[in-house]
């Protein structure tokens, strides 16, 4: 069952990561946010994966408050763009799989609601994790 109800997300200079990563987590409780500090185009690394006690202010030298408006039916895409537009910072949505988290790029184009489904659904089939196939999109 999707849920359709929309949330909105705080960000201002004073918060940290871990309070924005709590209000995303809250409402998704299979999904986490990351954000990392890289340049445009770079490759994400786990090295620059922004810990949760900095501010947001850390990742950005020109901070700006602002809310991000999703819902269930908002993409792992537009989600990522709309922080990378907004913010100027590059976000990452990760997915339970198991007792792993999967970064969700090859399937960008799924709602936040199908990813939360499915790693409900891999959660509760743990036994089955390494026989598990990511699901990738088609070009």
């Amino acid at each position: 069952q999707l849920i359709q109800d929309s949330m909105d997300i705080r960000i201002a200079p004073d918060l940290t990561i871990g309070s924005i990563q709590e209000q995303f987590q809250k409402r998704f409780p299979f999904l986490k946010i990351e954000f990392f500090k890289v340049k445009s185009g770079a490759t994400i690394k786990p090295e620059n994966r922004v810990d949760a006690h900095k501010r947001f202010s850390d990742l950005n030298s020109d901070p700006t408050a602002g809310q991000i408006h999703l819902t269930g039916l908002t993409t792992v895409r537009e989600l990522e763009e709309q922080i990378r537009s907004q913010f100027g910072i590059h976000a990452e949505i990760f997915r339970m799989s198991g007792k792993v988290w999967l970064r969700t790029t090859t399937t960008d184009t799924w709602t936040l609601d199908e990813q939360n489904a499915e790693a409900r659904e891999s959660g509760a089939n743990e036994q089955d994790q390494g026989e598990r196939p990511d699901y990738h999109e088609q070009d």
